[in-house]
């Protein structure tokens, strides 16, 4: 079963793909911890990447290059940082080096 399954009381709030980007965006943001998030974005895909179909693979590629877009507007700078270390973990993870 994949994370965050539940097999009782599964209730659902509808909340829009963009909505809960500038969700994540603000909490990444605030976090002010560019290794964490860039972890945290690594995961999201890993995650999807291993237990979703192709289509929710590429929705979550979506949601994440739009928490990308959110950030960008406020800040940059940080937001490339981010992007860079999200990188090197893609990398590492391609070739199996770890720090």
């Amino acid at each position: 079963m994949p994370p965050f399954s539940f097999s009782v009381c599964i209730y659902f709030v509808a909340i829009k793909r963009k909505q809960l980007a500038k969700i994540y965006a603000a909490k990444f943001l605030a976090c002010n911890d560019v290794l964490w998030v860039a972890e945290e974005l690594f995961s999201i895909m890993e995650e999807s990447m291993t237990y979703d179909s192709s289509a929710k693979q590429e929705v979550t590629k979506e949601f994440l290059v739009d928490i990308i877009e959110v950030m960008s507007a406020v800040d940059e700078e940080y937001t490339l940082q981010i992007t860079d270390e999200y990188l090197k973990l893609a990398l590492e993870s391609k070739t199996g080096n770890k720090k």
